[in-house]
C-alpha cells in the first residue's frame, strides 16, 4: 500500500500562511499613509451671530433752538459821549443828523433817514483791522433802520493805523416819529463788546 506524499500539502500551507502575513503588512502600511480629513465645524446659526445694538435715533423738536453765545456790550452812553471798544480804542458818534435818503441799491426805499458819522481812534501801537466792523441802528420801537448806500454813506476803511483815527458815515431810514430815542451799536472787531449809544438826535 502506497503513502500519499505530504510535501505538496506542506508547501500549500506555507504559501497560504505567507499570503496572510503579506496581507496584514500591506494593511498596516496603508493605514499609516492614509489620513482622514478633519471634520468641518458646524455652521453658526444666523441668530447666534454677535451683533452690536444700534440705539434708535432720538426725535428732535422742530421748535427747539441751540443756545448761542450771549452778545457782549458796553453800558449805553449818550449819543454825544465817547465809548470804549477796547483798551486804547475809542469810538465816537461825531454827528447824527436828519436827512432825506435817496434810493440807489436793490430794495432801497427813499425817505426820512439819519446819517450817523462814526469815528474810531486807535491809541495802540498796532493797526486795528476794521473789515469786520458793524454799525447798527434801531428806532424807539426797537425796529432796525434800513441801511442805505447812496451818499452821504461812506463806510469805514479796512483798518486804522496805530495812533490814528478814521471815520465813516452810515445812513439808516428812520421814521421821524420814532427817533426818541434811537440806539446805535458799533462793534469794532468780533472779539470786542458792542459800544452802545442811545439818545435823541438833535441834528
Amino acid at each position: 500500500m502506497s503513502r500519499t506524499p505530504a510535501r505538496p500539502v506542506a508547501r500549500a500551507t506555507a504559501a497560504l500562511l505567507l499570503a496572510v502575513l503579506l496581507g496584514g503588512c500591506t494593511a498596516e502600511a496603508g493605514s499609516g499613509t492614509s489620513s482622514t480629513p478633519p471634520a468641518e465645524p458646524p455652521p453658526v446659526p444666523a441668530s447666534s451671530a454677535a451683533t452690536t445694538p444700534v440705539p434708535a435715533p432720538t426725535p428732535g423738536s422742530a421748535g427747539s433752538t441751540v443756545a448761542g453765545q450771549p452778545v457782549r456790550q458796553r453800558k449805553a452812553v449818550r449819543l454825544d459821549a465817547p465809548g470804549q471798544a477796547a483798551d486804547d480804542v475809542a469810538v465816537r458818534l461825531t454827528s447824527v443828523r436828519a436827512i432825506t435818503a435817496r434810493a440807489s441799491g436793490p430794495g432801497e426805499v427813499a425817505g426820512p433817514a439819519l446819517a450817523v458819522t462814526v469815528q474810531i481812534e486807535n491809541g495802540t501801537s498796532q493797526a486795528v483791522e476794521l473789515g469786520s466792523t458793524v454799525v447798527n441802528l434801531t428806532d424807539s420801537e426797537g425796529a432796525p433802520g434800513s441801511v442805505m448806500s447812496a451818499e452821504p454813506a461812506s463806510p469805514l476803511p479796512a483798518a486804522v493805523a496805530a495812533g490814528a483815527q478814521v471815520a465813516g458815515v452810515y445812513v439808516f431810514t428812520v421814521p421821524e416819529g420814532r427817533r426818541d430815542p434811537v440806539t446805535v451799536e458799533v462793534g469794532v472787531t468780533p472779539s470786542d463788546p458792542l459800544v452802545v449809544f442811545r439818545g435823541r438826535p438833535t441834528g
